[in-house]
């Protein structure tokens, strides 16, 4: 539900408003406003609230040390809770205290990752090196006297192997030998080994046929190639251990200053919200005013700490929340299972304040027709397990761990609805003994599903419509409250209608009267037009028809997958066939329910109440649980 709101004046002389107005951000409850400056009799001695030279300063300061923590955040992960003790710690250094520290941090912490990269990276290019040296043992035997030189170019060049052979032919006197061998990435590696006093001879003529010397890193070169690779190889085989140094390294780094980093943001976050809301206050003289709004439930908390923080000395008053209620912050406060679908109204604007929220309701509805249509036990087990999954996996997550819990209870719907069908994989369930209370397969059965598909669009659209004649109702809409009662007179009569069609002559009367009153209020109050929304309010009932249908495209597909397995003697064909089907089936059952659940929900349920015209509540602090 959308939680009442109240808006206050609070006027306090200027030595008291600074710690007034800490006091109330520690709260977090309030939602600022700025002051108008129309206030009567006042107007010509009040001014809005600019910031300083000084201020200025200290809030580019504050706002470079959290571009710092922004990006520790992004390398170490988010920040655990920091103490009280290490806010109040932080809170008395300075500015410029703050960010030399954030920026010390984030100088170690970039540190220790670009040695660990530079290591990886080191380790990566070495490996190429090794790779070649495993070739020294297949040129053949070398000599203290012979020099080996390695050339290296690609293997579809094989013009540039027979030439460098040919100008190696041609040297005087000819002491050269030459192995060629294919490497990996498609590169041919060229071998001469020759006397040192021909090896700038030979250098000039590889070069001469187009290919390029292997060296090795200055570092590893010396007289003997197959030392020099050892070397390479005991460097390689050091250096997982150095990286997880570095990585343990960087872990405890992790641990040690994610606390005090998270007070570093805490600190520097209040601090510049407070200079950054000073545009919403005005001053005089002597005195200073802000206008905020907050949940009607907190105004004695509210006053009390402003008492507490000023010794008594300031004037608090109530104000009219005003014409338009759009402007109207809004706070949804709702029962803890129905807390995670909240997500789902994110879509959306806020509903206006004074408006209905349909999260309760969304709570009930949308696994109840997520469970209508698949309503199997098996895929209902497999959904659940895999919200569980996501759930704990993505705990850090808000809205993702909110869109798993949704997810969790539309598999528990699922089963209960598994259980009434009977189905478990399919036709599996009857196999396994279950009696079904509404066999899907039975074409007689499917016709009252179809009736009770409709039955219940019926229920939902009449509900959303009666929303809406509440919601009008409390924004003065009369247009929408003429609009809405004419829409609910005519379903009623459409129902009526269909009950004399199989249970007596006397509901047409009744049908008759409701339509034709529902015909004379909407022709009042909002013309042909509204006359004309009727048959789309009639389209909108029979668009519910597919929560019999998808179940039962679902219903077809498992049992084709059974039939599969069935076909081909039970065999491990069939069986594979089976599972590939099911899986399927069961990705489609992820989300093609949600979607068309989904959308009876926001086209032909929200739009007949909601109002997404309101504005998000935004208060003024840092308290995780300040929102009630």
């Amino acid at each position: 539900m959308i939680v009442h709101m109240c808006k206050y004046r609070i006027v306090a002389l200027d030595g008291q408003f600074e710690p007034l107005v800490e006091a109330l951000q520690k709260l977090g409850y309030l939602h600022l406003e700025p002051v108008s400056l129309d206030m009567p009799q006042r107007a010509e001695s009040l001014h809005r609230m600019q910031l300083t030279v000084e201020d200025e300063q200290r809030r580019q300061t504050l706002s470079e040390a959290r571009s710092r923590l922004e990006e520790l955040r992004v390398i170490l992960g988010q920040f655990p809770r920091s103490s009280i003790v290490d806010r109040q710690a932080w809170a008395q250094k300075s500015p410029e205290a703050i960010r030399d520290a954030a920026d010390e941090l984030l100088r170690r912490v970039r540190s220790l990752r670009r040695r660990r990269h530079n290591l990886e990276q080191d380790r990566r290019v070495l490996q190429r090196y090794v790779r070649v040296g495993g070739l020294v043992p297949r040129i053949g035997p070398i000599e203290d006297t012979t020099e080996v030189l390695m050339f290296v170019f690609p293997s579809d060049e094989r013009l540039i192997g027979r030439s460098l052979r040919n100008r190696l032919r041609e040297m005087e006197p000819r002491q050269t030998r030459l192995r060629l061998f294919r490497v990996a990435g498609g590169n041919t590696v060229a071998a001469v080994v020759c006397r040192s006093e021909d090896a700038p001879c030979v250098r000039d003529q590889a070069w001469r046929a187009g290919t390029l010397e292997f060296k090795l890193p200055p570092a590893y070169r010396g007289p003997h190639l197959t030392e020099s690779f050892r070397r390479v190889q005991a460097d390689i085989d050091s250096m997982p251990g150095q990286i997880a140094d570095l990585a343990g390294e960087l872990d405890s780094l992790r641990c040690e200053a994610g606390r005090w980093a998270a007070a570093l943001d805490e600190v520097c976050s209040e601090e510049t919200q407070r200079l950054e809301a000073r545009h919403n206050f005005i001053e005089g003289l002597l005195l200073r005013v802000l206008h905020a709004f907050l949940p009607i439930d907190k105004k004695e908390e509210v006053i009390r700490v402003a008492a507490d923080a000023t010794g008594g000395r300031f004037e608090i008053e109530e104000l009219p929340l005003g014409p338009r209620m759009e402007e109207v912050p809004v706070v949804l406060q709702n029962p803890a299972f129905a807390k995670p679908f909240e997500v789902l109204l994110r879509l959306f604007p806020p509903p206006t304040y004074g408006s209905f929220d349909p999260t309760v309701i969304n709570a009930v509805g949308v696994p109840v027709f997520f469970g209508l249509i698949v309503g199997d036990i098996g895929y209902g087990l497999i959904i659940l397990t895999l919200a569980a999954w996501l759930r704990w996996q993505f705990r850090q997550r808000d809205v993702v761990r909110s869109a798993a819990t949704i997810a969790a209870y539309c598999a528990i719907s699922t089963i209960a609805f598994g259980v009434l069908y009977g189905e478990v994989f399919g036709s599996l369930g009857a196999w396994l003994g279950l009696r079904p209370f509404l066999d899907r397969e039975d074409p007689a059965q499917l016709v009252l599903l179809l009736r009770i598909a409709v039955c219940i669009g019926a229920v939902h659209v009449g509900l959303g419509l009666s929303l809406g004649i509440m919601t009008a109702r409390q924004i003065l809409d009369r247009h929408a409250l003429h609009e809405r009662i004419g829409q609910l007179l005519c379903l009623g009569g459409a129902v009526f209608f269909t009950l004399g069609m199989f249970a007596g002559s006397h509901w047409f009367v009744l049908a008759l009267t409701c339509l034709a009153i529902g015909f004379t209020v909407l022709l009042c109050g909002a013309g042909v037009v509204g006359l004309l929304e009727v048959f789309s309010l009639m389209s909108n009932i029979l668009s519910y028809s597919r929560l019999m249908a998808l179940g039962v495209a679902s219903v077809v597909l498992a049992m084709v997958a059974n039939r599969i397995f069935a076909k081909l003697d039970y065999g491990l064909a069939g069986l594979f066939a089976a599972v590939l089907l099911h899986v399927l089936n069961v990705a489609i059952a992820m989300f093609s329910p949600t979607i068309h659940t989904l959308r009876l929900h926001y086209v032909e349920f929200f739009t007949k109440f909601y109002r997404p015209e309101g504005r998000g509540y935004e208060p003024f602090g840092s308290r995780p649980d300040a929102v009630p």
